[in-house]
């Protein structure tokens, strides 16, 4: 993985190079399963994850990881557009940019209110004290800094299907 900025405030080009034995006329295929590829993780549970990512590149690769983890993944690329699809989703877990074109992931979780899920992490190219406190104190219960680690998210999100199994009970 590599990652580069040529700016303080203009975004972050990250690239990640991925190989794939599988890639037939440019698709990822799916997985026989209906929760993609869960055979080596019988324990799996497939969380409902809501991504919001203005750069097109990686909300895709997001998607791309998640899906391929098994994950159903609903996404927006701006606050106006997470507005509009949060209410149909129904996830388990949102994932937001801290950094949107219109507005911000801290406001953005103060107006979802209720709408929110329980459990939501931040990630942002900003990653210093107040930053990470502000994420805590407008609901996100983490904030990752880009590039952000596959394993950490893999450990968040199996944090997140423990808790909500124990919802469930």
């Amino acid at each position: 993985m590599r990652a580069k900025s040529e700016e303080v405030a203009k975004g972050a080009t990250f690239v990640l190079d991925c190989p794939c034995k599988f890639v037939t006329a440019g698709r990822i295929p799916r997985s026989d399963s209906p929760h993609g590829m869960t055979a080596d993780r019988p324990d799996f549970y497939p969380l409902r994850i809501f991504v919001i990512e203005d750069h097109r590149d990686t909300l895709e690769a997001l998607q791309i990881s998640l899906e391929r983890s098994g994950h159903v993944v609903f996404s927006a690329r701006s606050k106006a557009e997470a507005h509009r699809e949060i209410p149909r989703a129904n996830c388990h877990v949102l994932i937001s940019d801290i950094n949107l074109p219109d507005g911000n992931g801290w406001d953005l979780m103060q107006e979802l209110g209720k709408l929110c899920p329980d459990y939501a992490i931040a990630i942002s190219g900003y990653g210093m004290k107040a930053d990470r406190e502000r994420s805590a104190e407008s609901g996100f219960r983490h904030h990752l800094v880009k590039p952000v680690s596959a394993q950490k998210l893999d450990t968040l999100l199996q944090e997140a299907t423990t808790e909500l199994k124990e919802k469930e009970k």
